[in-house]
């Protein structure tokens, strides 16, 4: 075997392995995850720290809405998981935020800055502390 076909071959194994490990939330059809949102979404990219029991992992988000966010991770939690959050913000504050998986993508940890929306979506079931300085961000970044 030729080093390009070898090559072809491990590339197409990379891919399959990817599409396998693509988690799609059973409570949601497909169509719902398409960009069918009423909620504007704004990319911004913030330190986010994340966890079930605490906020131990460390991230960034993609993008930012009112009601939700997209962090980039290599390590992700299955749909339906509750997450607690701190989000920091420009200022160096810190936002504390509960919310739900709603989709998640598992990507290899070398392969993540290439796969467009590798990570989780999170949808906001509460915001704990820093509620002003959320709403502030938002309008900041929401263009004019």
């Amino acid at each position: 075997m030729t080093c390009v076909k070898k090559l072809n071959y491990f590339a197409s194994l990379i891919v399959r392995k990817m599409l396998c490990i693509h988690i799609i939330n059973p409570i949601l059809p497909v169509d719902s995850m398409s960009e069918k949102r009423t909620i504007n979404r704004f990319r911004k990219r913030l330190t986010i720290k994340f966890g079930i029991d605490g906020a131990h992992r460390v991230a960034f988000t993609e993008d930012i809405s009112r009601t939700g966010i997209c962090i980039k991770s290599a390590f992700v939690f299955n749909p339906g998981s509750k997450l607690v959050m701190e989000l920091l913000m420009p200022d160096e504050s810190i936002v504390n935020l509960k919310g739900v998986v709603v989709w998640a993508k598992r990507v290899p940890p070398n392969m993540i800055h290439l796969i467009k929306k590798a990570g989780m979506g999170i949808m906001f079931t509460k915001i704990d502390h820093g509620k002003e300085l959320f709403e502030k961000l938002i309008a900041d970044i929401h263009p004019k």
